[in-house]
């Protein structure tokens, strides 16, 4: 993050709005808050109840070396497209307010949302590197929201983002790509 505030200052002061920004699309007032409660709490209070209990079986030592490795990929990724995007904002909305434009180099050359795709990445890591089978139903909620959402914050984007749709015609895949 530190790093993304050097690169393009004034980028943290616009992701600490969060649904205080002018413009944010109704629907994401819901959806953010929900993302970002899925991805955290839900996850370690399963698998912290799952190890108490005895849930779930051991995972193998590779399995969760895998899920570190996913994990690091993942927010490696995400934080990439951080540095990347100077209007990388917590919220769906056009920031007119700061010039905002379409961007397009870094991982946005890959796929057109990489910090989402980087968190998908991350997830199922997580549930390896917690060795929590019950941390699946979670990061399905998280998963589900993600697709939402990123499906949500294209269409806005291509209605209202001038240029958007000359780079969705050269950045075919939202997330993962070959697949959508």
């Amino acid at each position: 993050r530190m790093w993304a505030e050097k690169r393009h200052p004034g980028l943290l002061a616009e992701r600490g709005k969060l649904g205080k920004a002018q413009g944010v699309k109704s629907w994401d007032k819901v959806l953010a808050p929900l993302m970002a409660v899925s991805i955290s709490f839900p996850l370690f209070i399963v698998a912290g109840l799952d190890h108490h209990f005895g849930w779930s079986p051991v995972f193998p030592t590779w399995f969760n070396i895998l899920g570190f490795i996913l994990i690091v990929l993942g927010y490696t990724f995400a934080g990439w497209a951080l540095a990347e995007n100077r209007f990388f904002s917590t919220v769906v909305r056009i920031q007119t307010d700061r010039g905002h434009m379409v961007c397009d180099s870094g991982p946005y050359l890959i796929v057109r949302h990489p910090g989402y795709a980087g968190n998908i990445l991350a997830l199922p890591g997580i549930v390896l590197a917690l060795g929590s089978v019950w941390t699946i139903i979670p990061v399905i909620v998280a998963l589900i929201i993600a697709v939402i959402r990123t499906a949500l914050e294209d269409k806005t984007l291509q209605e209202e983002l001038p240029g958007y749709w000359d780079y969705v015609r050269r950045v075919r895949y939202r997330l993962i790509p070959g697949v959508f």
